[in-house]
């Protein structure tokens, strides 16, 4: 079986979305990391990091996170 490796910018995005959805008051699932690593493949460190907090941002602020990594690609998409 093949170990999965991710980028350091792919880890570094989904560590600040996760402290977004350990703040929240209740359970929402995981930014998906295989998910992360695809969108970030092509992507600078500024954007995928200004994403990250932006979610991370919108998240807190709602107290919810139906789709953080959804929410996440938007905002990557935005900076593009």
């Amino acid at each position: 079986m093949k170990k999965l490796t991710y980028s350091p910018i792919a880890l570094k995005a989904w560590s600040v979305m996760m402290g977004g959805i350990e703040g929240l008051s209740k359970r929402w699932p995981e930014p998906r990391l295989a998910d992360i690593q695809s969108l970030t493949a092509d992507e600078s460190l500024d954007d995928t990091m200004k994403a990250a907090w932006e979610a991370r941002e919108i998240v807190l602020a709602q107290d919810r996170a139906p789709n953080i990594t959804g929410l996440f690609a938007k905002k990557l998409r935005e900076l593009s």
